[in-house]
């Protein structure tokens, strides 16, 4: 290593301001890779919050989460008293928070990979895995998140409502409950029946006619 020095130092007198700017990356990249078998320090709460702030500028917040912001902290507030970790037993100077362990969730059900959840929020394999245990462990146990099933006619009704008002021109009629990502198969509909727009309820994954929820 003083060998190195030395040359380093006999190297800087001599260079000029573009050979030092490449020997300072260099130098960077060098440290690092002598730093590898050392643990790596994890900034997380900042660039999370950071990310929130950025997301809400750019008006990609429902995308990302495939919910508002809003309901993204009703979550959160719901999962709170499930998911809080005292911070004492964490190895990192920024141990996992509950707005970060609910975003990792929502992210991997979304359908990212785990390398991609390890590269946006700033986490190891080991902890992305955990916390996706931790984020439904914690979805199964909130007693407000529980599926609840009407003990009446009246309340099958609204459920009915509610789906034929979401439904484009209430073509969804009769329906009382949908399981996500469920590729329901019909008949071409006609023209008449879905106002000119048949080719929407076409899939192009699935090769036949179907209503996808």
């Amino acid at each position: 290593m003083n060998s190195f020095l030395n040359h380093v130092n006999r190297y800087l007198i001599a260079a000029d301001e573009e050979e030092l700017d490449n020997f300072l990356l260099f130098y960077e990249y060098y440290s690092l890779n002598n730093a590898i078998n050392e643990r790596w320090v994890y900034e997380r709460k900042s660039e999370f919050f950071k990310l929130l702030v950025k997301l809400r500028h750019q008006g990609k917040f429902r995308k990302r989460f495939r919910m508002s912001e809003d309901a993204f902290h009703r979550l959160v507030s719901l999962l709170k008293s499930h998911l809080e970790r005292d911070s004492r037993y964490s190895r990192s100077k920024d141990p996992m928070f509950v707005e970060l362990i609910v975003a990792i969730g929502l992210r991997w059900f979304g359908g990212s990979l785990y390398q991609e959840v390890e590269d946006c929020y700033n986490v190891s394999t080991t902890e992305a895995y955990r916390c996706r245990e931790k984020f439904v462990n914690a979805i199964l146990s909130c007693e407000e998140l529980l599926i609840k099933l009407p003990d009446s006619p009246e309340g099958w009704e609204r459920i009915r409502q509610g789906f034929a008002e979401r439904s484009s021109y209430r073509v969804i009629n009769g329906c009382v409950g949908a399981i996500d990502v469920f590729f329901q198969r019909t008949k071409r509909p006609s023209k008449k029946c879905v106002y000119g727009n048949v080719i929407a309820y076409f899939s192009g994954h699935y090769e036949h006619y179907g209503v996808n929820r």
